[in-house]
């Protein structure tokens, strides 16, 4: 039986003698519960297991010994119980926040949080903001006051010989145990992997494991059973408020737009957040706020339902059943847009296949995937709200306007395909144009039903918004089959400002009910303030950096900022990858380059998750191949844990050279890269080398060409056009359809409807969210994506999509 389990039933039990004593508990009691005598002492501000332990002269770990949740950490308002023989300390020995004896000056060090200052000091980052009240954020440099309390114990309590005095350990009944004799050749971290144990679990029950020696025995806690299991879960009522630790670039407008809170009730919860915003400090937020969303398992003997209990954690539940994060977040698609569990609500565990379907994967391997995801099926249950219930036969009888604004160059790619192909293409009347896509000009091949060979020349990359063009004529086809009537105005920008503004000026702009384009984000501000002032959605649809996102309000991003994919990826890298070996592999001295804030949100998360505020096994190092070179690679490497990379730098030279020396070590050691959804574009790069190092990274765009979907538009297109896609073709297909659906079920005000909205579309799904208060709208939705050992390239799974059961495709 793991900790966690062990933490459940002790928690469960200890609170069921607690709750009546502890409700109206003002000072410290002396209570007996099952035939021991302890102190019920209520957690204060300011207070740690440190300086409880020196206030009753308890060993630490006995007073977890005696309160299994406080592994999880210390919460103030917590009711704990501390064994004694003897009367209680007085009273005036406990700490208060309000009145300090006096203050310790810290000067901030470079790379230091507030997570980390409060655990050198042993106070919480709520003392360190409440004390600098004038301090929004940590600069390396400031100096802060750190509140010291004086702790004068008058006569203090004994331990109950029941407890782990001197230096007893700590165990449970012997029937809960096994005992594992140390082999040769083993070592703490390959015993935790074999009996799916964290070290410091290990480290808790046998004190003197830190010298493992041959023949020696280590008692551990047995496996968790499903039965067990059972017996741990209890209905219980959904707590009211969850846990969100404030994270580096986020904003108070963020979180209230995130959680569906208004901000006086955030403020209300939270008085810190009067003095400012600042990042490492943990937030309560209201749960009553969140669209109720659950799931409903279609094969219910497939999941155990576990309840959560007050203090559980995602890295509890991971421990306990023995399953990844982002494995619970799949079949529970609710905690992707949140990041506390809820007390007392219902989490489905996936269990072990049972044995006819094991049977029947190995029976299908060629089909295996597809008999397990049919077994493990869920569909996500959203209330949808009245004003956001499709009315298709409502706006039956509309006809809807939308331009589509694309740099087609009509007149010059005419103008190119007069002359001959022999003659030469130069022709110093076009204007050359900088669009950093391509040459100025491309061949393509066609070949007619006469079977003579013709050459069809493009002038600068217009080819590619051609066919963006055509994969939005089939969508307006497979609309107008569903009954929409569309009329579609399509303009040439040339990719020209003065285009267009004569092309806002124009009469036909002025009855538009959407707008797709311009592709470009230094044309799109003039139409952007048209569309502003007369309220009509305007899409871009394929730049991911633009500013009028923040500005504007009727503006939709379909392709997600960088930023947001590198929070996504510490996100991936937090989530899986918390008891790895992490390594920054730093190839140049540039510490201003985007990419650096992966490092910094990947240090954050890691150090201030709930794992790491009671497990001290992590690693994180930073590796300077730049000015050491490659001889100290091996000294960096772990042969126990799995060794995850990343570079800060997207420079394509830069990560060639870092892949290539990684690569040297695929063989040797346990290697995952962690990258950009940039690097399958590096063509110096040998993809050979991202199978080896087990690439990763977060995209917005997958192909799942299994799909109904992907293979009916492939055959619409062929049919049609007598060609194949590609990307362009999918995205102005995908894009289309998607607005077009939502003008179809919601009619033109269809903003605050969109999380309801249900299309297949052909290379991801998309979820928009408000940016700012007086923003619009990006796309959150992404998948991570995967290169394989066997060179395959598959996605794991998809992030920030909650669907309703009709969207289950």
């Amino acid at each position: 039986m793991k900790i966690f389990h062990f933490i459940i039933i002790a928690f469960f039990l200890n609170q069921l003698a607690l709750v009546v004593l502890s409700q109206d508990l003002k000072e410290d009691k002396t209570v007996v519960i099952k035939g021991g005598e302890y102190i019920l002492h209520k957690v204060k501000m300011g207070e740690t297991i440190f300086s409880l332990s020196q206030k009753y002269k308890v060993e630490r770990k006995v007073l977890v010994y005696n309160n299994p949740m406080l592994i999880m950490g210390l919460k103030v308002g917590e009711t704990i119980k501390i064994p004694y023989k003897g009367k209680l300390a007085p009273q005036n020995t406990r700490l208060e926040r309000k009145k300090p004896s006096g203050f310790i000056r810290h000067k901030i060090k470079r790379r230091e949080t507030p997570y980390f200052i409060a655990k050198k000091y042993g106070i919480s980052i709520e003392d360190i903001y409440y004390f600098n009240p004038g301090m929004k954020k940590l600069r390396k440099g400031a100096v802060i006051k750190i509140p010291q309390w004086d702790e004068k114990p008058g006569k203090v309590v004994s331990v109950d010989e029941s407890g782990a005095k001197g230096g007893q350990k700590p165990t449970l009944p012997v029937e809960d145990m096994i005992v594992h004799r140390v082999k040769p050749g083993e070592t703490l971290y390959s015993i935790s992997k074999k009996y799916n144990l964290t070290i410091r679990e290990i480290l808790y029950y046998n004190p003197d494991a830190h010298n493992l020696r041959i023949g020696m025995e280590v008692r551990l806690p047995k496996p968790v059973s499903t039965k067990n299991i059972k017996e741990a879960e209890e209905a219980g009522k959904v707590g009211e408020y969850f846990i969100h630790t404030i994270e580096t670039g986020e904003t108070l407008y963020g979180l209230q737009k995130k959680y569906f809170v208004p901000r006086e009730e955030l403020v209300k919860a939270n008085p810190v957040l009067k003095t400012g915003f600042p990042a490492g400090v943990q937030l309560k937020i209201p749960v009553k706020y969140l669209p109720h969303t659950g799931v409903k398992p279609v094969n219910e003997d497939a999941f155990i339902k576990h309840t959560v209990k007050k203090g559980e954690t995602l890295y509890g539940l991971s421990t306990l059943y023995k399953i990844k994060i982002p494995e619970i977040k799949k079949y529970n698609p609710a905690l992707e847009s949140r990041d506390g569990l809820l007390t007392g609500e219902v989490i489905l565990i996936p269990k072990p296949p049972v044995h006819g379907i094991a049977q029947l994967m190995d029976a299908q391997e060629e089909d295996s995937a597809r008999v397990y995801e049919d077994y493990y099926k869920v569909e996500a249950v959203i209330e949808t709200p009245e004003e956001c219930k499709p009315k298709q036969n409502q706006f039956f009888f509309e006809t809807y306007q939308v331009g589509l604004l694309l740099p087609l160059f009509l007149e010059a790619n005419d103008t190119l395909n007069i002359k001959p192909v022999e003659d030469e293409p130069a022709d110093e009347e076009l204007v050359e144009l900088e669009t950093g896509l391509g040459k100025d000009t491309v061949d393509t091949i066609i070949e007619d039903s006469t079977s003579e060979v013709q050459v069809k020349r493009f002038y600068l990359n217009s080819e590619n918004f051609l066919h963006f063009y055509e994969g939005v004529l089939i969508a307006i086809d497979s609309m107008r089959r569903k009954g929409i009537n569309i009329d579609l105005h399509v303009f040439d920008t040339k990719r020209d400002s003065h285009t267009v503004d004569s092309i806002v000026a124009t009469g036909e702009f002025r009855n538009l009910d959407l707008i797709i384009g311009p592709i470009y984000p230094n044309l799109q501000k003039v139409v952007a303030d048209y569309a502003y002032k007369n309220r009509i959605p305007m899409v871009s649809p394929l730049s991911s950096n633009s500013s009028i996102t923040g500005q504007n309000p009727y503006y939709f991003q379909v392709n997600p900022s960088y930023s947001y994919l590198l929070s996504q990826t510490a996100e991936l890298i937090a989530e899986e990858y918390f008891d790895s070996n992490f390594i920054v592999f730093k190839t140049n001295a540039d510490k201003n380059n985007p990419e650096e804030l992966l490092v910094r949100l990947c240090h954050e998360k890691l150090f201030n998750s709930g794992y790491y505020s009671s497990h001290g096994d992590v690693s994180f190092s930073i590796y300077d191949f730049y000015n050491q070179g490659s001889f100290g690679i091996p000294r960096i490497l772990s042969k126990e844990k799995e060794n995850v990379f990343i570079v800060p730098s997207s420079s394509e030279g830069e990560i060639s050279v870092a892949v290539s020396n990684i690569n040297n070590y695929a063989d040797q050691y346990d290697i995952t890269f962690i990258g950009t959804n940039k690097y399958h574009q590096y063509e110096s790069i040998s993809q050979e080398y991202f199978h080896n190092v087990k690439l990763k990274y977060i995209s917005p765009y997958w192909i799942d060409y299994s799909s109904v979907v992907v293979n009916d538009f492939y055959a619409k297109f062929r049919d049609i056009f007598k060609a194949e896609p590609n990307q362009f073709s999918i995205q102005g297909y995908d894009v289309s359809f998607y607005f077009l659906n939502a003008l179809y079920d919601y009619g033109k005000d269809f903003f605050n409807c969109l999380p309801y909205l249900n299309v297949g579309l052909v290379q991801g799904d998309y979820n928009f969210v408000k940016v700012s208060q007086m923003g619009g709208y990006m796309n959150h939705g992404c998948s991570v994506i995967s290169y394989n050992r066997d060179y395959t390239v598959s996605r794991e799974r998809e992030i920030g999509l909650v669907k309703p059961v009709s969207a289950q495709k």
